[in-house]
């Protein structure tokens, strides 16, 4: 498994969960693929790559048409040397499914039409997402398709700072599906950039040749803070004459900081296996060693991301218990424990009266009758 070191340097609690994503995910993508029935076919041209992608239609994409049709019919033109054809119609089946079976076709058709630098972005991403179940022999053939390309290209071993950085080739931003150890630019002057948010954009200029290997790191510095002020005041705690409301009250408190942390150590886990992937090599096998630093950043970010996500989920899973315990004892508190509030007085009642006209033989007057 590519990412065997990985699970070995991360903790186990979540790590492990990072590397079975991992494995999920590459056994649903696509699988080895088979031959169809023989058709009749025009003498096709000779053609530059090394070989066909195959006439069949790879497991991964079997219940889709559509994408099974397309994936045909570009076959079939690659055969014809229809080669603009082949691209058309293997474009539109990787852009309904994103499989490695279809990305290597789509580098092979982009080979042959002279589209160096496309041609090499779909056959490296093709290497690197390849089931572990994949026939040696197509392996080999996308190896050798996008070996030929890199004679034409100059190949860039990049390294940017920031995980979630925007690459550009030129002003042209990369699909981040493309990323990886080694990315692919044509020869002459380019300039190579990162940018986001809250950083200066990092950038570096090369003369590249064909064949030529180079190194290149882009590093973004913040460029914002966040805002300070003062910290609002809370205000006092409701005095109660009921310890199980505070019971009750901390509980929560220790419920919604278990959801908070386990949210962060989901977020932790995903970077971790993004990140992982990215240290791949074009040909799928890992660069960072199982124990110890680096050798790249890129390294002590994936083992970090990891040891994060162990640390976040096993503090979220005991904020989890003591959630339970105190929202328990304040229940009983209440239920059972609580004394009974002190009696009502009664109202007193309120006072009435009423203005009384008084007539006498020496004269008259107003006397007031009621209670207080």
């Amino acid at each position: 498994m590519p990412f065997g070191h990985f699970r070995n340097t991360a903790p186990r609690f979540f790590a492990a969960a990072i590397v079975c994503t991992l494995s999920l995910s590459q056994a649903t993508s696509s699988t080895a693929q088979t031959k169809p029935a023989a058709t009749s076919k025009p003498a096709a041209p000779k053609a530059t790559s090394s070989a066909s992608p195959g006439a069949a239609p790879p497991d991964a994409i079997e219940g889709n048409d559509e994408v099974q049709r397309l994936y045909m019919e570009g076959d079939a033109a690659l055969k014809q040397g229809a080669f603009a054809d082949a691209e058309k119609h293997f474009a539109k089946a990787w852009s309904i499914s994103k499989s490695f079976d279809i990305a290597g076709a789509l580098g092979t058709a982009k080979l042959e039409l002279g589209k160096y630098r496309d041609a090499a972005q779909y056959l490296s991403y093709a290497l690197r997402n390849a089931l572990p179940s994949t026939k040696p022999t197509t392996r080999d053939r996308i190896k050798r398709d996008l070996d030929k390309a890199r004679e034409h290209l100059a190949t860039i071993k990049l390294t940017v700072s920031l995980a979630e950085a925007s690459v550009a080739i030129d002003g042209a931003s990369i699909d981040p599906i493309f990323l990886g150890p080694e990315v692919y630019i044509d020869p002459g002057k380019r300039e190579l950039s990162a940018s986001a948010n809250g950083y200066t954009t990092a950038k570096q200029s090369v003369d590249a040749k064909a064949g030529e290997v180079l190194v290149v790191t882009l590093t973004l510095t913040r460029t914002t803070t966040p805002k300070t002020g003062a910290v609002p005041t809370e205000p006092p705690p409701e005095v109660t004459p009921w310890p199980g409301a505070l019971l009750g009250a901390a509980g929560a408190a220790a419920l919604i900081a278990s959801a908070g942390l386990y949210a962060a150590a989901e977020t932790e886990k995903n970077s971790a296996y993004d990140l992982a992937r990215k240290t791949l090599t074009a040909e799928g096998n890992p660069t960072c060693p199982l124990k110890g630093p680096g050798p790249t950043e890129q390294c002590d970010k994936v083992r970090s991301a990891a040891a994060n996500a162990d640390v976040f989920g096993n503090t979220g899973f005991g904020f989890l218990i003591a959630s339970g315990a105190l929202i328990a004892a304040g229940g009983v508190y209440i239920l059972f424990l609580q004394p009974a509030p002190p009696p009502q007085k009664p109202n007193p009642p309120a006072a009435t009266g009423q203005l009384v006209p008084v007539v006498g033989p020496n004269g008259g007057g107003l006397i007031w009758q009621g209670s207080f």
